[in-house]
């Protein structure tokens, strides 16, 4: 994992460089077009109703919005979300189900209107998993690290969560991004804590993905770089040249 960091602050570098060298922003390299604003999902973590209550409140205006959710699988806060913020909404289990209770908690959060399930079980426990079996589509997280996992995948879930730091950099994202879609597969781009020269990259690996949960650096109070805005669950690309992020001075 930390040979991997080291290849995607390396992978990013030279991008940025290129970039610049070339008087283009990243995403033109990328993809032959200027970068298009990103919308994002928020996450709400685990919390008690008093904690859910105040987050529900600071994401009045999102239109995203991800809730985590543990062994019980309580559709109490994905109902008061949904229900408070008319948000698109998606459940993010990180491994906490088991292979007896996601029938029945696929087709609760159905029925409540989640756009999907992430990473229901442990990894280890991926061939439990029926690709297209559930009433709302499966994506893959922690189950989902380098590209050749794509293709293992693409058996038991219907989507892939593609994270920068953990895959080695844009260079493979896209390329795992490009090889989920021509299997047939949704595309998320997400991210863990992290500052706003790694969620610009990840806006720019999101441009063609289904979705985007890039509200890393919002999370963290001493962001030490600029970069995309950050307003309401979207993310605007500055006028700038390469990522479009800068260390602060």
């Amino acid at each position: 994992m930390q040979d991997r960091a080291a290849q995607c602050a390396l992978d990013l570098a030279l991008w940025d460089w290129l970039a610049r060298k070339e008087g283009v922003t990243v995403a033109e390299l990328a993809h032959g077009h200027a970068p298009r604003a990103v919308t994002s999902f928020a996450t709400i973590a685990l919390s008690t109703q008093e904690e859910l209550d105040e987050k529900i409140a600071e994401l009045e205006g999102f239109s995203r919005v991800k809730i985590k959710s543990d062994e019980n699988g309580d559709l109490e806060p994905a109902r008061r979300v949904k229900e408070k913020l008319r948000a698109v909404i998606a459940i993010d289990a990180n491994g906490a189900w088991s292979a007896g209770t996601l029938p029945a908690l696929a087709a609760g959060f159905a029925s409540l209107g989640a756009e999907f399930i992430e990473q229901p079980f442990p990894e280890t426990h991926d061939g439990d998993l029926i690709r297209g079996s559930y009433p709302l589509p499966i994506i893959a997280d922690e189950s989902c690290v380098l590209e050749d996992d794509v293709e293992r995948l693409s058996r038991n879930f219907d989507g892939i969560n593609v994270k920068l730091v953990k895959c080695g950099g844009l260079t493979p994202a896209l390329r795992m991004i490009q090889r989920a879609s021509k299997l047939g597969m949704r595309t998320m781009v997400g991210c863990m804590l992290e500052t706003s020269i790694l969620i610009a990259a990840g806006c720019v690996a999101a441009q063609h993905a289904d979705y985007a949960d890039l509200d890393g650096a919002w999370l963290i109070g001493d962001d030490p770089c600029t970069g995309w805005r950050f307003e309401r669950g979207i993310l605007h690309p500055p006028d700038a040249l390469g990522l479009g992020a800068e260390p602060r001075d």
